[in-house]
């Protein structure tokens, strides 16, 4: 099913718009995505083979499900991890938060966690440079959470509803996990 699913760019970006999306119709995922009415028609046939998408009357929808989810999940890694410049100051950087569960929609933020060995205003300005450019290439805000080993040592006892979450839901994309800290 991947290789039919990801064959080219124009599948990759009807997927994601879709699966960003309570509902959809040929029309708007043409227009929204730049491709063809009949290859979109096409490739969400195929969605709806394979159960990622249902369809009532001109109406397709996204099925949630684990394979949906995972799907969505993995797309999201690819999708940062792309776009991610090499960040010699990170230890480790990762998703949390709806794009980590496979669950964000076209309006949702990208929250990413960054891992670093010490966090000062010269570090605050370069993750804000790097805040901005990568927003502006994957075209969704970006939000970052920076993590120290005292700070993910902090975390579980100054908002334990916030860490239960946070670990639940976080993925690394690059270098180390927060497990070491």
């Amino acid at each position: 099913m991947l290789p039919e699913l990801f064959k080219s760019e124009d599948r990759v970006r009807i997927l994601r718009y879709t699966s960003e999306r309570k509902s959809v119709s040929v029309r708007s995922v043409a227009t929204g995505t730049g491709v063809s009415t009949p290859v979109v028609s096409r490739y969400l046939r195929i969605l709806i083979h394979h159960g990622l998408c249902q369809r009532e009357g001109r109406t397709i929808s996204w099925v949630l499900s684990p394979v949906s989810t995972e799907l969505k999940r993995c797309m999201n890694m690819l999708l940062v991890d792309e776009h991610l410049p090499p960040l010699e100051w990170a230890r480790g950087i990762g998703l949390y938060g709806s794009w980590a569960r496979g669950t964000n929609t076209y309006e949702s933020d990208l929250d990413l966690w960054i891992f670093v060995d010490f966090y000062d205003q010269e570090l605050e300005l370069t993750i804000a440079e790097f805040q901005h450019a990568l927003s502006q290439k994957i075209g969704y805000d970006v939000h970052t959470f920076i993590l120290t080993k005292k700070k993910v040592r902090d975390l579980p006892s100054r908002d334990p509803p916030f860490y239960r979450e946070f670990i639940k839901d976080h993925c690394v994309i690059r270098g180390e996990g927060i497990d070491i800290a």
